[in-house]
């Protein structure tokens, strides 16, 4: 009996495929999970890279990551390199992604962490939109509400802005703002194309063969934009001129600040972050995965208050964290309506689709059955 090939390999019957395949409830835990630890790292990044290089900040990132990764896949049975077959494919989806990781640290530099993760809601409206113009899905209307509610919501914490915080010392500029909003465009090519390989291979697999070709892409860009001085004063512009001088003198320097947040971004948002995303990805819709997408800022929310509380409003106002408004937690509200009409509607259509195909099953059954009485 033919068979499909799924993660990591294996060969899984095609008959047996519907009583494989995880809940939605599952796939939602993996989602909302690996959201909160990459909204967390909006934070935790933008302790990393203060007073450092974004670029080298996420060089060090990759490189340390994808070793481990690939580790991981091979001790979960899974294969070190991609199927000859594969490859090309590999390397396309590996590049969005990396020139999405690049945007976000970029944009992060010149903007604060709750409107970076503000800005990934947008990431719903593109991929069912692109999902839906390619056929990949068919998008309800009770899609499209869940969607629109849930980024209505994002777009109230993204686009409200409290005058008395630019006095505080907040980074927010144009660009950064440019470089978020590409990074969520290069996010929704990596989510809709990157569905069959993840599947195939699994998350760990998939994640660092990523991180290895990031590692080689992001040091020739390091390479070549220190050679730029308007270049490298833009991607490493920081308060402090001793720190801006050396970032821009292209040395890779590590500061102690960093040794923290890189650990965090390693184990939380890559190894688990990843895989988990990329396996969910491998299972769920690319509307439902870039839906979820708006964990992320209610997850940075709820961090910063926690900071802040910790800290003090002193030593949060460097970094850009402050309290939320009112506006903010109508926002969050709006996202968890969003959430829940959305679960539902994936609910719905999951055991329609179901029944749908028990009555076929049966129809066969029948049909053989009544062959084999007219013979």
């Amino acid at each position: 009996m033919p068979g499909k090939k799924s993660a990591y390999g294996t060969v899984e019957p095609s008959i047996s495929q519907h009583v494989l395949a995880p809940s939605n409830v599952a796939i939602y835990i993996a989602l909302f999970f690996c959201n909160v630890f990459w909204g967390g790292g909006a934070l935790v990044s933008k302790l990393g890279i203060h007073g450092a290089s974004p670029m080298i900040f996420e060089l060090c990132r990759e490189a340390l990551s994808a070793p481990l990764m690939l580790l991981a896949a091979r001790a979960m049975g899974g294969k070190v390199l991609p199927d000859r077959e594969d490859r090309l494919e590999v390397l396309l989806v590996s590049s969005f992604l990396i020139g999405a990781q690049l945007c976000f640290f970029v944009g992060l530099k010149h903007s604060s962490p709750s409107q970076c993760s503000a800005w990934q809601t947008m990431l719903p409206v593109l991929t069912t939109a692109a999902s839906t113009c390619l056929g990949r899905e068919r998008a309800t209307w009770v899609k499209w509400l869940g969607v629109a509610s849930a980024c209505c919501g994002a777009l109230l914490m993204t686009f409200h802005h409290d005058s008395s915080l630019t006095s505080a010392g907040e980074e927010d500029s144009m660009s950064g703002h440019m470089f978020i909003a590409l990074q969520v465009c290069l996010g929704t090519s990596f989510i809709i194309s990157s569905e069959r390989v993840a599947h195939k291979y699994g998350g760990a697999a998939l994640t660092g063969w990523v991180f290895a070709l990031g590692s080689v892409i992001l040091s020739v860009v390091q390479f070549s934009t220190m050679r730029s001085e308007t270049v490298s004063g833009y991607i490493c512009q920081d308060k402090d001129l001793v720190v801006l001088s050396r970032c821009m003198t292209g040395a890779v320097h590590i500061p102690a600040s960093m040794i923290l947040p890189l650990l965090y971004e390693i184990v939380f948002c890559t190894m688990l972050g990843w895989c988990l995303f990329n396996w969910a990805n491998g299972h769920a819709s690319a509307s439902t995965v870039g839906l979820m997408m708006v964990v992320q800022p209610v997850s940075t929310m709820t961090i910063g208050v926690l900071l802040i509380f910790i800290r003090g409003s002193q030593w949060a106002d460097m970094f850009s964290i402050h309290l939320p408004s009112t506006v903010h937690l109508i926002g969050v509200m709006f996202i968890l309506l969003g959430l829940s009409v959305n679960f539902v509607n994936d609910q719905v259509g999951k055991k329609a689709a179901e029944a749908e195909e028990s009555g076929h099953i049966v129809s066969d059954a029948d049909r053989m059955l009544q062959s084999v009485q007219t013979i």
